[in-house]
């Protein structure tokens, strides 16, 4: 949630535990959730395909499906992947990110690059 605030998403998170995908689907459309991240632990017996293919039949508020976010908790991430994570589920839910390359016009030098989400 602290990567979205930082893009400028405002972020009502509701935590669900569930046991399962279709448990969490369910939370979610009862909620009217707009995307849902999957924060599975090591050993989670819930299928990502199942995940992705519920999430796509499943509407959302203002979106033709659920824009989901798959995260293995089980697996190491760092920074730099979490923020990959963050902007993907950006793109997701129907911002667009882009890269602005300022080929030596910039005041700090030759190597800057702008990235941002619309």
């Amino acid at each position: 949630a602290e990567l979205l605030r930082r893009v400028h998403l405002s972020i009502d998170s509701k935590l669900c535990c569930a046991d399962s995908v279709a448990v969490a689907m369910r939370a979610a459309e009862a909620d009217g959730a707009q995307a849902v991240v999957f924060l599975c632990p090591a050993g989670f017996q819930g299928s990502y395909q199942e995940a992705k293919v519920t999430c796509l039949q499943q509407r959302a508020p203002g979106l033709s499906h659920l824009p989901s976010q798959w995260i293995n908790l089980g697996m190491q991430h760092n920074r730099f992947s979490l923020k990959n994570m963050a902007l993907q589920l950006c793109a997701k839910m129907g911002h667009t990110p882009f890269v602005l390359d300022d080929r030596c016009n910039s005041r700090i030098g030759c190597s800057t690059l702008i990235c941002g989400v619309d």
